[in-house]
């Protein structure tokens, strides 16, 4: 399948978009994007347990003090965004504004490829529009306020398909450099996402089924190179990472999945699979639906038009999708997992609604108005999309351009963290702190903490609640604080008594009780 024929496998979609570009529209769809993109840039900081655990390895890479979180080498997460952090250090500055500014740009620069990708398959018109909502998407704009891995993920995932595009059997040396090149840029994802391992193996759908023509033989051997080659970067990764000491508190990903049973493994698959059906259609809305029908339609619309264009012969973005959330289903879904394969689920939408007019018109001949209708129907409902995407985020920029302080918490929600870690800088100098949020306090305060959550494990064995091994815990670390979360009331309810049962005594900081469901307590000892 050469590039021309993936071109043709999009003719619906370049029917029904015709004549929906101008230079004018496309001008204005470049300033209300990067409007946006600015907009959302501030000092503060959306205090989330990734992006502190990132923010601190990140800074730990460039303070010359290795690969370290609270004290230790770090095995769960790739070095990817870390690396981003680190090098955002040393261009921008250590400040939540410059890690803003980095996403912020990193957020744009997706969009673009994400529209030059739709525009490098369709054409200019529907480049403007599905391009274009994929561009101004509320997800990929809130995701992109947030110091965490997904969109700098999304970013590398269209430079390799965009890198895998460039491919041509022209010559054996010159097309084995450029596969060489193209296999390198594929395995970059897994450095930053564990799911980037998939990248390689739909990218390498689309190289064997355009190297129809040639000898078996070359065929394979083009793969090989190109699977060699997007291997090494996290081979290499994996390589020097074995040489780490064992972590208490971190274990890997292949254990988190390995270590289920295979009752656990089912349900959590089939459970992730249906919360992606909402997820998809929040992915591409905007908007949070809860109605148990409406929500469903997209996702409809989506797995139709996966079928047709699977049928018409494309073997690039729907084999990569289809991986992606596959792999995706072995944990809990979310929509920022699913920015990387936007622009496929925008088409694929695009794709199905066109389906579902040819039938309609089959099964109603008197409708004869109706084919002329159908590219109004298609852009009339583009457009939906881009104007509920932009209700979302007129409300991710308001809070972005009010947040509750400057250089510190962006909303509610973060205050209290930052209330109880300048507390801990101020009085708890040197000490430990026991807390059911590790990497958010330990990041901010700077002190070493117990961790009674983990990664890397199971879920049945993220929370520390045994009587034993909390006992252990508080007689290896000595903590003096202990930061609690009522969320899970009834853990909460049960660390606090596990500690006292211990002989230890939980005084609760005065100077925080407005934290509502959050409290900060100095233990004392017998």
């Amino acid at each position: 399948m050469e590039l021309g024929k993936l071109h043709t496998i999009f003719d619906d979609i370049r029917r029904v978009t015709k004549g929906s570009y101008t230079s004018s529209r496309e001008y204005t769809l470049i300033v209300i994007a990067l409007l946006q993109f600015c907009l959302i840039i501030n000092s503060s900081w959306r205090a989330v347990p990734d992006a502190a655990l990132y923010l601190e390895l990140g800074e730990s890479m460039v303070q010359g003090r290795g690969y370290m979180f609270n004290g230790e080498p770090h095995t769960y997460v790739p070095p990817g965004y870390p690396a981003l952090i680190a090098i955002t250090n040393i261009i921008l500055g250590h400040d939540f504004l410059s890690y803003r500014v980095a996403m912020a740009f990193i957020g744009f620069l997706t969009g673009v490829l994400g529209y030059l990708l739709v525009l490098r398959l369709c054409g200019k018109d529907a480049a403007l529009l599905i391009g274009g909502a994929f561009w101004l998407s509320h997800v990929l704009l809130d995701n992109s306020t947030f110091t965490c891995s997904d969109v700098f993920f999304a970013l590398f995932v269209l430079a390799a398909i965009h890198s895998i595009l460039t491919v041509e059997i022209r010559g054996m040396w010159r097309t084995l450099v450029v596969i060489i090149g193209c296999g390198l840029v594929a395995g970059l994802p897994s450095l930053i996402r564990v799911n980037g391992w998939g990248i390689p193996p739909a990218l390498a759908i689309y190289l064997f089924s355009i190297t129809r023509g040639h000898p078996t033989r070359i065929r394979v051997f083009t793969v090989a190179v190109f699977f060699a080659a997007a291997l090494l970067p996290s081979s290499l990764w994996e390589i020097y990472k074995s040489s780490f000491p064992q972590s208490a508190n971190e274990g890997t990903y292949l254990n988190a999945v390995t270590g289920r049973d295979l009752s656990t493994q089912v349900s959590i698959i089939i459970l992730s699979l249906k919360d992606y059906l909402q997820e998809t259609s929040f992915a591409l809305t905007g908007v949070s639906l809860r109605t148990g029908f409406v929500e469903f339609l997209v996702p409809t619309f989506i797995a139709v038009g996966m079928a047709r264009l699977l049928i018409k012969g494309e073997r690039l973005l729907m084999p990569l999708t289809i991986i992606q959330i596959l792999g995706l289903s072995l944990s809990p879904a979310g929509s920022r997992y699913l920015i990387a394969v936007m622009p496929a689920l925008y088409l694929s939408f695009v794709e199905g609604l066109i389906f579902l007019l040819t039938l309609v018109q089959r099964r109603y001949p008197k409708l004869k108005g109706l084919p002329e209708t159908a590219p109004s129907i298609v852009r009339v409902c583009i457009m939906i999309l881009i104007c509920l995407n932009l209700a979302g985020n007129a409300v991710t920029i308001f809070q972005a351009r009010t947040p509750m302080e400057k250089s510190g918490a962006e909303s509610a929600r973060d205050v209290p963290f930052f209330l109880a870690s300048r507390w801990l800088k101020e009085h708890g100098s040197g000490a430990v702190v026991m807390t059911m949020h590790p990497r958010v306090i330990r990041y901010l305060s700077g002190l070493p903490t117990i961790e009674l959550v983990r990664s890397g494990v199971p879920e049945s064995q993220a929370w520390v609640h045994n009587q034993d091994e909390i006992s252990r815990l508080v007689q290896e670390g000595k903590p003096r604080y202990f930061f609690s979360d009522e969320k899970d009331v009834f853990l909460e309810r049960h660390l606090r008594q596990t500690l006292e049962d211990q002989g230890l005594k939980l005084r609760r900081i005065p100077e925080l009780n407005e934290m509502s469901r959050f409290a900060l307590w100095e233990i004392k000892y017998p």
